[in-house]
């Protein structure tokens, strides 16, 4: 008997052209069944050119307070507790009605106390409610 010993010219290649192609159609598959989301920012409005400013007697003035690095709260020169925003804005919008909130972050209030002042702002009823950072 003889053997055959496998030479040079018997080498086997694998032809990689069937698997571009599934790769290929799996992309276009994938591309054609994807859902792309839009995703929404924050809606800004802008001010018409017909738009008039209102007198300046009409314009809310607003209810000013400042949240301290301690998580005290100094309201028109007092120093309250942040549960007791909630009457203390009351007050103020009642004097005041539709005027916004502007609260004062001191150097690193911590986050919580920021977000219980603003909540109680809202409770409150102040026409909204806008933050101000001051570093010290």
């Amino acid at each position: 008997m003889r053997k055959k010993h496998g030479s040079a010219e018997d080498e086997v290649e694998v032809d990689l052209t069937p698997m571009l192609d599934i790769v290929f159609i799996m992309l276009i598959f994938f591309i054609v069944t994807a859902t792309f989301v839009k995703e929404s920012g924050i809606n800004v409005a802008k001010p018409n050119e017909n738009d008039t400013p209102p007198p300046p007697d009409a314009k809310p003035k607003t209810v000013a307070l400042t949240v301290t690095e301690d998580c005290w709260v100094r309201l028109q020169g007092r120093r309250i507790d942040p549960g007791q925003v909630a009457p203390n804005v009351q007050r103020l919008v009642a004097e005041r009605p539709g005027a916004p909130g502007i609260i004062t972050i001191e150097g690193d209030a911590q986050t919580g106390c920021v977000t219980e002042v603003m909540d109680q702002m809202l409770i409150g009823g102040a026409a909204g409610v806008s933050l101000r950072a001051v570093e010290y």
